[in-house]
């Protein structure tokens, strides 16, 4: 649906495809918890889990540079974690997967303006 003087972004087939690829399960009403940014000593994560985890915060970062600039202090810590994620870490990405996926998976962005709008894409074919 189209109205003039509005852009309506959105990335719900995306952030489905991401909810199915990690089967996220339950809801929460905000991105992170007040933990998010604690620093608990704890076992780091092994390869493998530690791959998924920079998988899951890259996912989250595509999004949120997007279309969902409300998880954006979450996952901006996030970021800072990929390197050497722990255990006490693995927990927080998939809060804010089950905020975006199961509680706001609908949410769009809306731009709007008064004075007319100019859209200028640029796309990768890479």
């Amino acid at each position: 649906m189209s109205t003039a003087g509005k852009v309506k972004l959105s990335m719900i087939s995306y952030v489905r495809e991401v909810m199915k690829l990690y089967d996220v399960k339950g809801k929460a009403r905000t991105p992170a918890t007040e933990n998010l940014y604690k620093m608990r000593d704890s076992p780091l994560l092994e390869d493998k889990r530690r791959e998924e985890f920079h998988s899951r915060v890259a996912k989250l970062l595509y999004v949120a540079k997007r279309v969902r600039p409300d998880i954006l202090t979450a996952v901006g810590f996030l970021t800072t974690r990929v390197k050497q994620p722990n255990e006490d870490d693995w927990s927080k990405p998939q809060r804010c997967l089950a905020y975006l996926l199961n509680e706001t998976k609908d949410l769009i962005m809306t731009l709007d303006s008064t004075d007319g709008i100019n859209v200028h894409g640029y796309f990768d074919a890479a």
